[in-house]
């Protein structure tokens, strides 16, 4: 059961940066001294779909006082949580606890918890601390989540970077190119292949587009890394000196290597998944073989009704969320809702002319989907590549199906009525022939009687 939960919420969308779900009663932020020292804490991802890209916090130290704000709460009591995650109306917000309650989560599920110690001057502490005080008020601390460009790691980059200044803080990488966030995306979920599939397939082409280093920073671990690189302003003296932002790293707990970057490569279960279309599309064509040219007709229809259902989901998700990664979405060209029409179509008697159109025209959508696919337009994991060839061949099996009976419906007709009219045409020439022999053969006998008159009169003649 818990599996199918994960399936479902793959194919929803699959993907949040999330902290721990709990609350906080106050509303007032404890006083603070000005020796207080500051800490970025990013946690590694966990096996929970909520927990697969990680979290981050800020730490503050001040004497006995040690506790971690962070940006992540949420719960799913919430009514109706998967309904409004799906239109992107989820509700995060910022709480705080001590800092050994934060980390008891991540220690029993087994992360990895890193520390870096923030080189901030007097000031810049001072407005830090009013910011995340700020933060904290009841109106502001809850804010409508964006899995991309609101969450608890952007929050944190920009509470951060907007308590130095940004024009006091260098960062010769955060313009740099860094990838795309499908590609992200299957790094952190790329063992766990009906995450990946679910993800994949609800992903439009807006996910595939090339982002900066510092769009990255949506996910903890890149956020942690870019950060590493920043440079800030320190003026001592009358010299312009520029020191790192972050200090250098500890590790909190070393966690037991749950989460293993998967990037590019394949993997068993990727391989498996591969191989569940591809043997059904062997069980088609051998039908399709042994039968002389007939679809196998009830795993045809599953399939096609089995899209219609999917192509439902894309086009909601395009019409109605606000998730900004699930729009322009091509993976409606092969889970077409045309299919429907093909279904309900070929369980009807007759009208071969009208099935074949409509698997003429499901079948041009998927190839071009194929294109688009080759030529980069949107990209395609192994496991999505495998559910295409499927209904490529699918779709083709049915066409060549109905164009074998079109053909030999045409040929029917052909013998029918042209063959008739060919036929009438060499029956009367046959009679003709057979008429112009009578006649010659009477006039052969008439010849012979006026010649036998003609004989007997030189016979009386003489």
């Amino acid at each position: 059961m818990k599996r199918i939960w994960l399936i479902i919420l793959g194919i929803i969308l699959g993907i949040t940066l999330t902290g721990k779900s709990f609350g906080q009663d106050y509303n007032w932020l404890p006083p603070i001294s000005d020796s207080a020292d500051y800490y970025l804490i990013t946690c590694e991802p966990g096996n929970e779909i909520y927990e697969k890209f990680g979290h981050s916090g800020i730490r503050v130290k001040d004497g006995e006082w040690d506790i971690t704000f962070n940006w992540g709460l949420f719960s799913f009591e919430e009514p109706n949580f998967i309904g409004k995650f799906v239109l992107g109306e989820t509700d995060y917000m910022m709480g705080y606890c001590q800092t050994e309650v934060f980390l008891c989560d991540y220690r029993e599920r087994g992360s990895a918890v890193y520390q870096h110690h923030l080189n901030l001057s007097q000031q810049e502490k001072t407005n830090l601390w009013n910011a995340i005080s700020e933060n904290w008020k009841v109106e502001n601390r809850v804010y409508r989540y964006n899995f991309i460009y609101d969450n608890c790691a952007t929050r944190i980059y920009e509470i951060i970077l907007n308590a130095i200044g940004n024009d006091e803080v260098e960062n010769i990488y955060a313009d740099a190119p860094y990838g795309t966030y499908r590609e992200i995306v299957n790094g952190y979920v790329g063992t766990d292949s009906w995450i990946s599939l679910g993800i994949n397939f609800v992903f439009g082409s807006e996910a595939d587009k090339r982002i900066s280093y510092k769009e990255s920073t949506t996910f903890p671990l890149e956020m942690m890394t870019l950060l590493e690189s920043v440079k800030k302003r320190e003026y001592i003296d009358g010299y312009d000196i520029k020191e790192p932002l972050l200090g250098k790293g500890a590790v909190l707990f070393n966690g037991d290597k749950l989460y293993q970057k998967n990037g590019k490569n394949t993997t068993a279960n990727d391989f498996l998944m591969f191989m569940i279309p591809i043997l059904i599309m062997l069980v088609l064509i051998v039908h399709f073989i042994r039968v002389h040219g007939h679809y196998y007709k009830i795993p045809t229809l599953i399939l096609l009704w089995l899209s219609v259902v999917f192509s439902a989901l894309i086009i909601f998700l395009s019409l109605f969320s606000s998730h900004p990664l699930v729009h322009d979405n091509y993976n409606l060209l092969w889970c077409n809702p045309l299919n429907a029409l093909l279904a309900i179509v070929l369980v009807m008697r007759h009208r071969h002319w009208l099935k074949g159109c409509i698997a003429f025209v499901t079948t041009i959508c998927t190839l071009i989907c194929g294109v688009i696919y080759l030529i980069g337009g949107q990209a395609y994991t192994m496991v999505l590549l495998g559910w295409w060839i499927l209904f490529a061949v699918m779709q083709i099996l049915v066409l060549l199906s109905y164009l074998q009976k079109t053909f030999e419906n045409i040929k029917a007709w052909v013998d029918k009525h042209l063959g008739k009219t060919s036929s009438q045409g060499h029956h009367s020439h046959h009679r003709h022939h057979l008429h112009g022999k009578s006649h010659g053969g009477n006039n052969q006998k008439s010849e012979h009687h006026h010649d036998m008159n003609h004989h007997r009169h030189h016979e009386h003649k003489y």
